[in-house]
Protein backbone atom coordinates (compact mmCIF):
# COMPACT_ATOMS: atom_id res chain seq x y z
CA UNK A 1 0.00 0.00 0.00
CA UNK A 2 1.42 3.37 -0.93
CA UNK A 3 1.28 6.62 1.00
CA UNK A 4 -1.58 8.23 -1.00
CA UNK A 5 -3.77 5.17 -0.41
CA UNK A 6 -3.02 5.32 3.32
CA UNK A 7 -3.89 9.01 3.47
CA UNK A 8 -7.10 8.44 1.55
CA UNK A 9 -7.98 5.60 3.93
CA UNK A 10 -7.43 7.88 6.90
CA UNK A 11 -9.56 10.55 5.26
CA UNK A 12 -12.33 8.01 4.67
CA UNK A 13 -12.25 6.92 8.31
CA UNK A 14 -12.31 10.47 9.61
CA UNK A 15 -15.19 11.40 7.28
CA UNK A 16 -17.07 8.28 8.42
CA UNK A 17 -16.43 9.15 12.03
CA UNK A 18 -17.50 12.74 11.53
CA UNK A 19 -20.73 11.62 9.84
CA UNK A 20 -21.53 9.16 12.64
CA UNK A 21 -20.63 11.61 15.38
CA UNK A 22 -23.92 13.51 15.07
CA UNK A 23 -25.75 10.53 16.63
CA UNK A 24 -24.03 11.00 19.97
CA UNK A 25 -23.89 14.29 21.91
CA UNK A 26 -20.55 13.46 23.53
CA UNK A 27 -18.98 12.80 20.16
CA UNK A 28 -20.59 15.96 18.76
CA UNK A 29 -18.87 17.88 21.51
CA UNK A 30 -15.52 16.16 20.86
CA UNK A 31 -15.81 16.91 17.17
CA UNK A 32 -16.68 20.57 17.77
CA UNK A 33 -13.82 20.99 20.23
CA UNK A 34 -11.34 19.36 17.86
CA UNK A 35 -12.47 21.51 14.95
CA UNK A 36 -11.92 24.60 17.06
CA UNK A 37 -8.58 23.47 18.48
CA UNK A 38 -7.34 22.49 15.02
CA UNK A 39 -8.65 25.73 13.53
CA UNK A 40 -10.68 23.84 10.96
CA UNK A 41 -14.15 24.91 9.96
CA UNK A 42 -16.83 22.31 9.43
CA UNK A 43 -16.92 23.22 5.75
CA UNK A 44 -13.14 22.87 5.49
CA UNK A 45 -13.14 19.18 6.40
CA UNK A 46 -14.42 18.27 2.92
CA UNK A 47 -11.96 20.67 1.28
CA UNK A 48 -9.08 19.19 3.29
CA UNK A 49 -10.16 15.70 2.28
CA UNK A 50 -10.38 16.76 -1.37
CA UNK A 51 -6.88 18.22 -1.20
CA UNK A 52 -5.58 14.80 -0.19
CA UNK A 53 -6.60 13.54 -3.62
CA UNK A 54 -4.57 16.30 -5.27
CA UNK A 55 -1.40 15.91 -3.20
CA UNK A 56 -1.44 13.27 -0.50
CA UNK A 57 2.12 14.07 0.50
CA UNK A 58 1.14 17.58 1.57
CA UNK A 59 -1.28 16.75 4.36
CA UNK A 60 -2.43 19.92 6.08
CA UNK A 61 -1.05 20.16 9.62
CA UNK A 62 -4.53 21.11 10.86
CA UNK A 63 -5.85 17.80 9.59
CA UNK A 64 -3.10 15.96 11.49
CA UNK A 65 -3.90 17.93 14.64
CA UNK A 66 -7.60 17.19 14.25
CA UNK A 67 -6.71 13.46 14.18
CA UNK A 68 -4.61 13.93 17.32
CA UNK A 69 -7.39 15.77 19.08
CA UNK A 70 -9.97 13.09 18.30
CA UNK A 71 -7.69 10.24 19.43
CA UNK A 72 -6.87 12.19 22.58
CA UNK A 73 -10.53 12.95 23.35
CA UNK A 74 -11.43 9.29 22.79
CA UNK A 75 -8.87 8.56 25.50
CA UNK A 76 -6.35 6.63 23.42
CA UNK A 77 -3.26 8.45 24.74
CA UNK A 78 -1.50 7.85 28.03
CA UNK A 79 -0.02 10.47 30.33
CA UNK A 80 3.14 10.44 28.19
CA UNK A 81 1.14 11.62 25.18
CA UNK A 82 1.73 8.33 23.38
CA UNK A 83 -0.75 5.65 22.38
CA UNK A 84 -2.08 3.62 25.31
CA UNK A 85 -2.67 0.15 23.88
CA UNK A 86 -4.87 -0.83 26.83
CA UNK A 87 -7.51 1.71 25.77
CA UNK A 88 -8.22 -0.40 22.71
CA UNK A 89 -9.19 -3.46 24.76
CA UNK A 90 -12.80 -2.24 25.00
CA UNK A 91 -13.08 -1.70 21.24
CA UNK A 92 -14.06 -5.27 20.28
CA UNK A 93 -10.83 -5.68 18.32
CA UNK A 94 -9.46 -9.00 17.15
CA UNK A 95 -6.10 -10.32 18.35
CA UNK A 96 -4.72 -9.45 14.92
CA UNK A 97 -6.00 -5.87 15.24
CA UNK A 98 -4.49 -5.53 18.73
CA UNK A 99 -1.17 -6.82 17.40
CA UNK A 100 -1.33 -4.09 14.73
CA UNK A 101 -1.98 -1.42 17.38
CA UNK A 102 1.01 -2.66 19.39
CA UNK A 103 3.19 -2.78 16.26
CA UNK A 104 2.24 0.75 15.24
CA UNK A 105 2.88 2.07 18.73
CA UNK A 106 6.29 0.43 18.78
CA UNK A 107 7.21 1.78 15.34
CA UNK A 108 5.95 5.33 15.84
CA UNK A 109 6.59 6.15 19.52
CA UNK A 110 9.82 7.93 18.59
CA UNK A 111 7.89 10.72 16.82
CA UNK A 112 7.93 13.81 19.02
CA UNK A 113 5.41 16.09 17.28
CA UNK A 114 1.99 15.15 18.66
CA UNK A 115 0.06 15.87 15.46
CA UNK A 116 2.54 14.05 13.25
CA UNK A 117 2.51 11.17 15.75
CA UNK A 118 -1.29 10.85 15.61
CA UNK A 119 -1.27 10.96 11.83
CA UNK A 120 1.55 8.42 11.48
CA UNK A 121 -0.01 6.03 14.01
CA UNK A 122 -3.35 6.27 12.23
CA UNK A 123 -1.69 5.70 8.85
CA UNK A 124 0.07 2.67 10.30
CA UNK A 125 -3.27 1.31 11.60
CA UNK A 126 -4.84 1.82 8.20
CA UNK A 127 -2.02 0.01 6.44
CA UNK A 128 -2.13 -2.90 8.90
CA UNK A 129 -5.93 -3.19 8.91
CA UNK A 130 -6.15 -2.92 5.13
CA UNK A 131 -3.43 -5.55 4.73
CA UNK A 132 -5.31 -7.91 7.03
CA UNK A 133 -8.53 -7.39 5.04
CA UNK A 134 -6.71 -8.21 1.81
CA UNK A 135 -5.18 -11.33 3.41
CA UNK A 136 -8.62 -12.47 4.60
CA UNK A 137 -10.07 -12.34 1.07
Amino acid sequence: MNFPQIVLGIAFIIVSVVEKISADDADDLRHAICLKESEIGEDEIDDLMDSLYDDATAVDERFKCYAHCMLERWGHFGEDGKLDVETFNDQNMTDQDMAAVEKCKSEKDNIEDKCEYAFEVTACFMEAFTSSLVEDE
